[in-house]
């Protein structure tokens, strides 16, 4: 941050230097013909434009930057919620099984993780363009947690821990698509 103003003060007397630099070869040279009268018009659109030459760069950038800022925030905040699902998701696989120690600290991280991502967007003013999506990730993450709750029976263990699995993916492919439409609409943005 504080060497990009460097640089832009360097540039800034960079271009005072030019100015003066023009200066003195039209003082130098001062068989130029100059009008002696001053047109109003002429003056209006130096000045408007010089105030354009200030304010685009230094109001206007630093308005697209903020933005900017907050969707790389908001990106990367979904990139370690995906981080964190696709780990809870190689765990199960690996192991085969929902009774986990890990898996239930990681969900709760995961939980934490969405809340704060759906604060960052209704605070960076993205909810009415990101509400759907945000909402349709909020729901299968909860389904994703559900799943994870003790099984009700013992009968038919084998089949049940087969459909475990085969949910855990889905709902795992499921809200990887759902965060990845998230991260492309707000790429849009």
């Amino acid at each position: 941050m504080k060497t990009e103003r460097l640089v832009q003060y360097g540039l800034y007397l960079f271009l005072v230097g030019i100015g003066v630099i023009i200066g003195i070869a039209i003082r130098h040279y001062n068989d130029i013909p100059i009008s002696d009268t001053i047109n109003i018009i002429d003056v209006a659109a130096l000045v408007t434009t010089i105030f354009l030459a200030v304010y685009i760069p230094e109001v206007l950038d630093r308005k697209l930057r903020i933005v900017r800022d907050k969707k790389k925030l908001i990106s990367n905040r979904i990139d370690e919620l995906q981080y964190l699902f696709g780990r809870i998701n190689r765990i199960v696989q690996q192991s085969r099984s929902r009774q986990l120690h890990e898996t239930g600290s990681l969900l709760d991280i995961c939980g934490s993780r969405l809340a704060t991502i759906i604060m960052l967007i209704d605070h960076a003013g993205m909810k009415p363009m990101l509400g759907k999506e945000i909402q349709e990730a909020a729901i299968l993450c909860k389904r994703y947690r559900d799943l994870f709750a003790p099984p009700e029976a013992a009968e038919g263990e084998k089949e049940a821990a087969q459909f475990f699995l085969d949910e855990e993916e889905r709902l795992y492919n499921a809200i990887d698509r759902a965060t990845s439409l998230i991260i492309f609409k707000l790429s849009d943005a």
